[in-house]
């Protein structure tokens, strides 16, 4: 018995088309947008979509309207970028997805939350997930850098809290800083614009950057000098914003600590981090002391007088209590700083560790926005 023929649709006809109104169906879910045949129909961000991502975004010649081909699995299009996007700067990852985002294993990653080194939500049982956003990961991703460097989980997931929060002044590292989808286009501050003006992170999403690659305008490093001293380099951003040349010579002749911070110490046993400046400031006063103070403003108490019955806390507990086990972290200032013998140990090493941290939160994000990074 025959089986009945049964007519089938070219694959053309079951494939879908390209929407008619193209150009404004881009326009309303992407800040630009392309049509076929390659043209910019909204130039209000064009170079992410013409000069800085023409492998992610392409929109080649199609006259006939016909089906095209699907993009590569891991590069996202032009409709989920943003989305992409936003979730890395402010969405939430599970166990699996933060597995392959820093490299670390669950197990690892767990051990990280149970002794307090990183924060994440849920967790502790099959009903109750658990999920990571940004901060967490970065941390986690230079983490796992560190022990390829030698150092114990534990204290790379130290180095890594006291870089994330490393003072303003020192420090101009894009990730510190993370910009907005609009921030892209339209930077923020100096700091995070490259020499021809676009934002810092805008060409890390291009693929220009599918395999590993030294961004010298924006690296940071963090240097471990003779298994003792830590070390922000972090003079590209500086050298950046000289515009004298011999200003420049000068500086790198000098090599001030304040051109490499010192970070702190690792004690003798290998088991304790001496800071020799305390992290940055994150508020003047907490969400509650804020609540309070709004109530007290209104009725006209002075803010002088309204500090005075605040109780005493201590820095780190105030900023930091929600953000880190205290106990983990084992925050000490060094009493025996010495800046001279840092910058000798720096020019005169035996043995010198460098992590690109800046690099090691690159690739994080771009594996959890699906794009190429090895």
């Amino acid at each position: 018995m025959m089986a009945s023929h049964i007519p089938r649709k070219s694959s053309i006809e079951a494939e879908p088309r390209w929407p008619a109104n193209l150009s404004l169906w881009f326009a309303d879910r992407v800040p630009a947008c392309l049509v076929p045949g390659g043209h910019l129909r909204s130039a209000r961000i064009a170079p992410l979509t013409c000069e800085i991502m023409p492998q992610v975004f392409s929109c080649g010649a199609n006259p006939q309207g016909l089906a095209r081909k699907p993009l590569p699995r891991k590069v996202p299009t032009v409709t989920n970028l943003r989305e992409s996007f936003e979730r890395w700067r402010d969405g939430a990852f599970d166990d699996a997805e933060a597995e392959k985002i820093t490299t670390l294993s669950t197990n690892a990653l767990r051990d990280l939350q149970r002794m307090g080194a990183l924060r994440a939500s849920g967790g502790g049982g099959r009903s109750n997930r658990r999920s990571w956003g940004r901060e967490a990961l970065c941390q986690a991703a230079m983490a796992a850098e560190f022990r390829k460097a030698g150092l114990s989980l534990a204290m790379g997931a130290r180095l890594s809290f006291y870089y994330w929060n490393i003072g303003g002044d020192y420090c101009f590292d894009p990730f510190l800083r993370f910009p907005s989808w609009e921030n892209l286009i339209s930077p923020s501050f100096r700091e995070e614009t490259r020499s021809d003006g676009k934002n810092a992170v805008l060409e890390w999403l291009s693929a220009n950057f599918a395999r590993p690659l030294h961004d010298e305008e924006f690296d940071n490093f963090v240097h471990i000098i003779d298994a003792v001293y830590v070390i922000a380099d972090c003079s590209a951003q500086h050298l950046r914003r000289i515009e004298d040349e011999e200003t420049v010579l000068e500086i790198m002749e000098s090599l001030d600590p304040w051109f490499y911070p010192p970070m702190g110490r690792i004690t003798d046993d290998g088991k304790r981090f001496l800071v020799w400046d305390p992290p940055k400031r994150q508020h003047f006063l907490s969400k509650e002391k804020l609540s309070a103070w709004k109530s007290a403003e209104a009725q006209g108490v002075d803010i002088r007088e309204f500090l005075k019955t605040l109780p005493r806390v201590d820095f780190m507990t105030d900023q930091y209590g929600d953000k880190i086990d205290l106990k983990f972290l084992d925050f000490q200032v060094d009493p025996y700083r010495d800046d001279e013998a840092a910058k000798w140990a720096f020019h005169n090493y035996t043995v010198k560790t460098s992590v690109n941290v800046t690099l090691a939160m690159r690739k994080a994000m771009r594996r959890a926005m699906n794009l190429p990074s090895e």
